[in-house]
Order: C-alpha cells, then sequence, then structure tokens
C-alpha cells in the first residue's frame, strides 16, 4: 500500500507466486485502503464477466442465463 501511495495508484491486485490467490484494495476518498474480502471480490468477478457476457449478447433473455 505503500508503494501504491507513492506512485498515485487507486486500485492494487496482487497474487501469490502460485496463483492460487488473489488480493485487491481500492483507495477510498477518505485516503484509507479498502481490502475486499473473498466474497466482495467475487461478486466484483461476477458482476464483471455478467456485464462482459451482456455487452457480447444484448438479445440473450436474462432468465436463460
Amino acid at each position: 500500500m505503500a508503494t501504491a501511495d507513492s506512485v498515485g495508484a487507486k486500485v492494487i491486485i496482487a497474487n501469490d507466486p502460485d496463483a492460487d490467490r488473489l488480493a485487491a484494495a481500492e483507495k477510498q476518498p477518505s485516503g484509507e485502503w479498502k481490502i475486499f474480502n473473498g466474497n466482495e471480490l467475487g461478486i466484483i468477478l461476477a458482476d464483471w464477466a455478467y456485464t462482459q457476457y451482456k455487452t457480447k449478447h444484448p438479445n440473450v433473455n436474462n432468465s436463460t442465463i
């Protein structure tokens, strides 16, 4: 977080060497870092996947997804 602060980054994404764990944090307007837990990361990634799918397939009925 100190490195992110020193370069003005607003988001941090990190993983361990064998990539079986993921961490993410976002700089808040207050200056604090919000570290996302696993459930929060899961819904963020699910929303991104859903949004991407709907962008590429706009005519698909939501009830079939």
